[in-house]
């Protein structure tokens, strides 16, 4: 622990006692890895500082231990919340490290919660700090989850709806199975479907057949009153062309499909759908403003936090359903909760769990292959089998690439050559993946040609190369379950490395570094509202040329069938590159072929859900870049999410 920081927090502070708090809790946070985006947590317990005038006063030892213990409880509470809990356990706190030492012994802290010193702070309902029984929790989050419950038991109560079913239906484009046919009918009776299944299980059959069917019943349900979403935009953008491409793909369409082809609901993010408004610091619809919807219908549902459900809840119309379909064994939100999970298990009357996947059929070696190893991540018991005849296997990337599957390539004993040896395959992924085999001159050509738009549209020829374009990044990507991490592992270096790679082919064009050049991949990182751009949204940097004017760079992004484009120096503090990006952010991808950059085997983020999601994100190809312990640890390591959302269904 760094000098400062080695004192008990109990005792006294000195004549400045909140000012040193909040040093080293700023300090503490950068320890913990939590800066800069959690560094305005130290600020916000600084609302339980005295005025000065009453600091002056309060010269007692009893006072100033009373003052530092709510301050490191409440951050400790917060700290716990930034890494996915809603509560902490008062009989296992398992703070952190350097948390831990900071605070000191638990056990006065414990009984400092009924303390008068401290009886604003903490209680049984309406503190800042809420216990319940072992449980110690923010009010807000506390909060959150009984609204939320409520509103799901509500929402439970509905009387069912009809559940009418046409064999045409059920057999075009695809005939489901037997779980299939149910899970449909379930979606079509009950006011809150969840429906959970791997990849393959075929969830996207079971929505166009959901749709097809709401067309059918004997008081169809107006398309404009069925609503699409998805937690990010990626996610949507997946979600409608899995929907066009299923409803093109009817052989025998009749005049209902016909219309379900040209009006189907565009899907977009939860935050677009219920109205984000960022300066005001919530949402346009709400339980006084409800969503205009009859069916609300969100895909990637594991995404979805524990505040954002209450949200999407308390948005709900008099009468109206939700169907939520996901992975509950998916990486649970970056947010706090694990809400998608705790519904299923805690629900069962309103889940369906779907078994059957087709990717596992053995006419698809690669896919089969990919999700077998998911399957042993995930189950404890079958783990070893990883390292069986039909396991892992093992090369170099060049072999991996050629056949397919899940390889396991380790770097170099010495750690003098690890970096070396992730160098040069970055140097081959950028050749090999991101250039296309064609080399940087090629790639700089197919780039640099600048998009026209007449003012109006995109021409034709333009529009179809950006689009393949962006699907060529679609097909692949580098992943990292961290943002930081040393030689060339963690998805920030990975990035700066690759943008590095990208200047070093533009260098005899370039007369600086810019942040960005044509041919770049580009991530969203906040919600902009006004533009239509969300946390996550991903696109690519291309010259375009509007009407007669100059070309010059924008960022581009799908946008429904289409295309839409913004200079890039206006939303350039917005984006970061794309080349890699971490595990929780590829919830809602899917790619032919990724690889997995893997921290040391003692790094805590490196969970079996860590491995089974960014598995399940690959159709062909998996590239796992680490070594065996890593693996090992993984599987050994699972996320435990303290959460009381389960509970309060009961």
């Amino acid at each position: 622990m760094a000098e400062g920081r080695a004192l008990s927090p109990v005792g006294c502070f000195g004549p400045r006692p909140w000012q040193d708090l909040l040093e080293r809790a700023q300090a503490l946070l950068r320890d913990l890895g939590l800066e800069p985006s959690l560094a305005a947590l130290a600020h916000r317990v600084a609302r339980l500082a005295p005025a000065p005038e009453a600091q002056h006063q309060a010269q007692n030892q009893a006072q100033n231990q009373a003052q530092a213990q709510a301050f490191w409880l409440l951050l400790g509470v917060l700290i716990s919340e930034s890494q996915g809990h809603s509560r902490v356990d008062l009989d296992q706190p398992d703070w952190p490290e350097p948390l831990a030492a900071a605070m000191g012994p638990w056990e006065p802290l414990r009984q400092a919660l009924a303390s008068p010193e401290l009886e604003g702070l903490a209680g049984p309902s309406g503190r800042p700090l809420v216990w319940e029984g072992r449980w110690l929790s923010s009010q807000r989050l506390r909060a959150s989850e009984i609204r939320a419950a409520e509103a799901l038991r509500t929402l439970l109560r509905q009387p069912p709806g009809e559940a009418r079913q046409q064999e045409p239906v059920l057999e075009d484009p695809v005939a489901l199975n037997a779980e299939q046919r149910q899970t449909v009918a379930l979606a079509l009776a009950s006011p809150l479907a969840l429906i959970t299944g791997r990849p393959g299980t075929g969830k996207t059959s079971i929505l166009v057949a959901l749709l097809r069917s709401l067309q059918r019943q004997t008081d169809p349900l107006p398309l404009d009153r069925i609503l699409l979403a998805a937690p990010t935009g990626k996610a949507a953008q997946r979600m409608g062309e899995a929907l066009r491409q299923g409803l093109e793909a009817i052989q025998a369409p009749d005049a209902l499909d016909l219309r379900l082809r040209e009006a189907c609901p565009e899907p977009r993010t939860l935050h677009r759908a219920l109205g984000y408004h960022a300066g005001a610091g919530g949402f346009r619809h709400h339980a006084e403003h409800p969503l205009p919807a009859g069916l609300i219908i969100v895909d990637e549902a594991s995404m979805i936090g524990l505040e954002l459900l209450e949200a999407l809840l308390a948005a709900l119309a008099p009468g109206a359903r939700l169907v939520l379909l996901g992975d509950a064994d998916q990486l649970p939100s970056v947010e706090a909760g694990a809400a998608f999970r705790e519904l299923v298990a805690g629900l069962p009357q309103a889940t369906a769990t779907l078994h059957q996947s087709y990717r596992m059929d053995p006419r698809n070696p690669k896919g089969r292959h990919i999700l077998l190893q998911a399957e042993r991540i995930q189950a404890p018991a079958r783990q070893a089998e990883l390292w069986g005849e039909d396991g892992l296997r093992r090369g170099t990337a060049a072999e991996a690439a050629a056949a397919g599957g899940v390889w396991l390539v380790e770097p170099p004993a010495l750690p003098a050559l690890k970096g070396r040896w992730m160098a040069a395959f970055l140097q081959d992924w950028m050749r090999e993946r991101v250039w296309g085999g064609e080399g940087p001159a090629a790639w700089r050509a197919r780039v640099l040609a600048p998009l026209h738009h007449d003012g109006q549209d995109w021409t034709p020829a333009d529009l179809d190369r950006a689009r393949g374009l962006l699907a060529h990044f679609d097909g692949f990507r580098l992943l990292c379950p961290v943002n930081e991490g040393t030689d060339l592992v963690g998805v920030d270096p990975l990035n700066r490395h690759l943008h590095g790679l990208a200047l070093e082919a533009s260098a005899d064009r370039l007369e600086w570094q810019p942040r960005f050049v044509a041919g770049e991949p580009v991530m969203v990182l906040g919600n902009d509202p006004r533009r239509g751009l969300f946390n996550g949204d991903q696109g690519l940097v291309l010259p375009v040329q509007r009407g007669d004017g100059e070309a010059r760079l924008e960022a581009l992004f799908p946008r429904g069938g289409g295309l839409a484009g913004f200079p890039l120096p206006a939303i350039q503090d917005s984006l970061d590159h794309a080349y890699a990006m971490t595990v929780h952010k590829s919830q809602g991808s899917e790619f032919r072929d990724l690889a997995l950059v893997l921290p040391p085997a003692e790094h805590p983020a490196l969970t079996r859900e860590v491995l089974y999601t960014a598995l399940t994100r690959a159709k062909a190809g998996v590239l796992l870049l680490g070594t065996q312990e890593a693996v090992q640890a993984a599987c050994a390591r699972s996320v435990a999410r303290r959460s009381g959302l389960k509970e309060r269904l009961g």
